[in-house]
């Protein structure tokens, strides 16, 4: 699928389903109180216990992933018996068998067809579910794919990237204003 109709894709789809996980999100309580936009630390912070499940979720740009490097390494040293799993596209494997940053990576493919690309996101989507992570980090600031897939984990603690730019269903408990610079 080229990158344009993932984008119309994303655009479309994207603001329905943020809309409704951020209100089935609501109506049931709420997973934790969103922290607001540049406060230096959660409101109540989660225990990631001695061995915490971490995802990150990163999609887009191969180039990016080099760039976040060394945040896995930092969170390795920060929390060295933790498991780390990354969420990312198919065609980014090559570039993380050579960086190691995750003990797992979980790999999204999206065939040319719109059937097989439903079908490849609802499976994804099933996979996600079973890591049941502790926490999750979603490096992506653009697109809203990446916030309902950080949802979807169920981690108590989802840290992402909040663009006026781009509303993406305050989905993540813990916002960080994203500066282009």
């Amino acid at each position: 699928m080229e990158i344009q109709r993932m984008k119309l894709v994303d655009r479309l789809a994207g603001y329905p389903l943020c809309g409704a996980l951020r209100l089935y999100d609501l109506l049931r309580g709420g997973n934790s109180p969103a922290v607001k936009l540049g406060a230096p630390e959660p409101v109540s912070p989660v225990e990631l216990g001695p061995r915490p499940r971490i995802a990150a979720v990163k999609f887009w740009g191969m180039g990016s992933l080099i760039l976040a490097a060394p945040m896995f390494y930092a969170l390795r040293r920060a929390y060295p018996q933790s498991e780390i799993h990354l969420l990312t596209l198919d065609h980014n494997r090559a570039i993380l068998e050579l960086l190691d940053l995750a003990d797992q990576s979980h790999f999204l493919s999206l065939p040319a067809e719109a059937a097989g690309v439903m079908k490849s996101i609802l499976a994804f989507f099933g996979q996600v579910k079973r890591i049941r992570p502790d926490a999750v980090i979603d490096l992506e600031y653009l697109t809203r794919f990446s916030a309902v897939v950080s949802y979807l984990t169920g981690a108590p603690l989802r840290i992402g990237f909040h663009s006026w730019d781009v509303w993406r269903g305050s989905l993540h408990n813990v916002r960080r204003a994203f500066n282009p610079y």
